[in-house]
């Protein structure tokens, strides 16, 4: 029978021959297409995001999906036209925060589940589509912890807050190789977000409620200033000040308290010096420009929703934008987010000096 069908395709073949060359000249090959290159503009994901970065380092826009909270989330990445370079690329679970090594090479934080003990990062190659999801594990011999909260880069550095575990991480990017600085030695335990400036690493920490100051040199806690009586979240450093947010608390009960506060910390003396109203539930805080800081606000998830703010530090004044962002980041003077995931989703890119807002990403139907 494999013979026959094999004559068969022979004589086919033969004597269609003629038919094609009688036609005219060859018509030149069509080039490889970019596999990447269509649905510009599209966020064709099943799930939801769960953290957007910009790579500083060119502008690219780096989504990460929850996952629908399996094993694992997917990475996509976008130049800053919107052109596709790399999607749906497989990572650990739930992908949270993308820091870039240089133009095609990121980290990314995969947060973990509660209680699981699995939080991780992973090494991802953009121009190969390629990822090593236990980059930390193999480099290191153990796990990173349980919750994978935060991660930056300072120096040469990568620091990675895992709040359960009461740790924060500081891995040499190159080897990566990690020291574990337990915050427990220091009484200090859920350590949060961080910011990094004058050679210190400053984290938000729940218990006692604080920011916690790290010596990058010494590695090394060498202050902790404490705050109110609400959680701190989000933090960023501009012109000698901290700038963070003090969002919520609960009691036995379960019962949400929130807060409308960004508190400003005195760099030098490393104590609260200011304090901004904002809107209820401040979440996350970065520097928008020399003057300027976008603050989120996530509201009590019933009556309020949330919104977004530019705060001029010179002034205290808060301007509100007109689109509520869930998450977010900043980069070249725009912000760029999405609304929250869990409703009518949309991503934006605004303007930090018209407040422009352009929707970016649409949700490819």
């Amino acid at each position: 029978m494999k013979k026959y069908f094999y004559k068969l395709l022979t004589l086919t073949v033969l004597f269609s021959l003629p038919l094609f060359t009688a036609c005219g000249p060859d018509k030149p090959e069509e080039p490889d297409s970019n596999p990447y290159a269509d649905n510009i503009n599209y966020w064709d994901a099943s799930d939801s995001p769960y953290g957007i970065c910009i790579n500083k380092a060119n502008g690219d826009i780096i989504l990460l999906s929850d996952g629908g909270f399996r094993a694992t989330g997917d990475c996509y990445v976008y130049d800053n036209q919107l052109k596709r370079r790399m999607i749906a690329l497989e990572m650990g679970m739930l992908p949270s925060k993308a820091v870039a090594l240089d133009d095609d090479h990121l980290l990314v934080l995969n947060e973990g589940l509660w209680g699981n003990n699995d939080a991780s990062l992973s090494y991802v190659d953009v121009a190969n589509h390629s990822a090593i999801n236990d980059w930390f594990s193999s480099n290191n011999g153990r796990g990173l912890g349980d919750v994978g909260q935060d991660l930056i880069i300072y120096g040469s550095r990568a620091y990675v807050t895992v709040s359960f575990s009461n740790s924060v991480e500081i891995i040499n990017t190159r080897s990566g190789l990690s020291t574990r600085l337990a915050t427990t030695s220091s009484n200090v335990q859920t350590p949060r977000y961080m910011a990094a400036d004058g050679g210190n690493v400053y984290v938000t920490c729940y218990s006692p409620i604080s920011v916690m100051r790290i010596d990058t040199a010494q590695q090394a806690v060498t202050g902790i200033c404490h705050l109110g009586t609400f959680h701190p979240e989000g933090i960023c450093a501009l012109n000698g000040k901290l700038y963070v947010s003090s969002s919520n608390i609960s009691d036995e009960h379960s019962n949400y308290y929130y807060d409308n506060k960004v508190y400003v910390i005195d760099e030098a003396s490393f104590s609260v010096v200011d304090s901004i109203n904002v809107g209820k539930n401040p979440s996350k805080v970065l520097a928008l420009d020399n003057s300027h800081i976008v603050v989120n606000t996530l509201g009590d998830y019933a009556t309020d929703m949330g919104g977004t703010y530019i705060v001029d530090i010179t002034s205290n004044t808060v301007t509100p934008l007109s689109v509520s962002l869930y998450n977010f980041d900043v980069y070249g003077g725009k912000i760029y987010g999405y609304t929250s995931p869990y409703g009518t989703l949309k991503f934006y890119r605004i303007d930090g000096n018209s407040l422009n807002a352009e929707e970016i990403l649409r949700r490819a139907k």
